[in-house]
């Protein structure tokens, strides 16, 4: 018994607490002076239209006061402890501050309420011209998630939903923090497999079939584990 509790102890101090994390996107308008004084700005497809340039100026970001949250590969922003700060895009050339934006981290408790599941067999792409500007078109990406023909196979992709009505997909948060074990309902229908290759168990069809046929727990970490019994922090199918 002792063993088991200097163990459950071990397991105890292992985790604390996490703060919400949020994607950041950089969005901006371009636009060109006019080539005379008093003349009118000239924007790129509008004025009405911003630009998502967040690729471009990701490596010169930064958040002004690290201790309170910090930049996953200048796209994710993970709260460390509460407090303001500023997210800044420094200009390339100089030290100057060409935009920033406050963040404030918070000590408002959330829980997870919900984990979507959703098989992806493949994506299929649509163009459209924008109503807005005869220069632009839509470009849009939807999921397939019909399995066609035995052992064709199907990614997992997850999103955590909390109770405060965010939304987060599940590829933001380290893994190291969490597993997700996926179980088939019914095995003569569909098979789990692991690929070292791919983050998430991987689906494939074994005969025809229909209705919940994957069950999906995202399980907190061996390291966090507070006893020998899995703590599921949510489920989904």
């Amino acid at each position: 018994d002792s063993d088991d509790d200097d163990e459950d102890e071990r397991r105890g101090r292992g985790c604390t607490l996490q703060y919400q994390h949020a994607m950041v996107r950089v969005l901006t308008q371009f636009v060109a002076e006019p080539p005379e004084p008093g003349g009118q700005l000239s924007y790129l497809l509008g004025p009405d239209w911003q630009l998502d340039i967040t690729h471009m100026v990701r490596d010169f970001m930064q958040v002004e006061e690290p201790r309170i949250a910090r930049l996953q590969e200048g796209q994710v922003l993970v709260g460390l402890e509460l407090g303001m700060t500023t997210i800044q895009i420094l200009s390339p050339l100089s030290d100057a501050i060409l935009a920033e934006k406050t963040v404030t981290v918070l000590d408002e408790k959330v829980t997870i309420t919900d984990l979507g599941v959703q098989l992806v067999t493949g994506l299929s792409l649509s163009l459209q011209l924008s109503p807005g500007s005869n220069r632009a078109i839509f470009a849009t990406a939807v999921a397939q998630e019909l399995l066609q023909s035995p052992k064709q196979e199907a990614a997992i992709s997850c999103w955590i939903q909390f109770s405060d009505g965010s939304v987060m997909p599940l590829d933001i948060y380290d893994p190291k923090d969490f597993s997700l074990s996926a179980t088939s309902l019914d095995e003569k229908v569909v098979s789990i497999h692991h690929d070292p290759k791919v983050k998430w168990p991987v689906i494939a069809a074994e005969t025809e079939g229909q209705g919940a046929l994957v069950r999906v727990e995202m399980v907190i970490s061996e390291s966090c584990q507070k006893s020998k019994r899995k703590s599921v922090l949510a489920v989904g199918s």
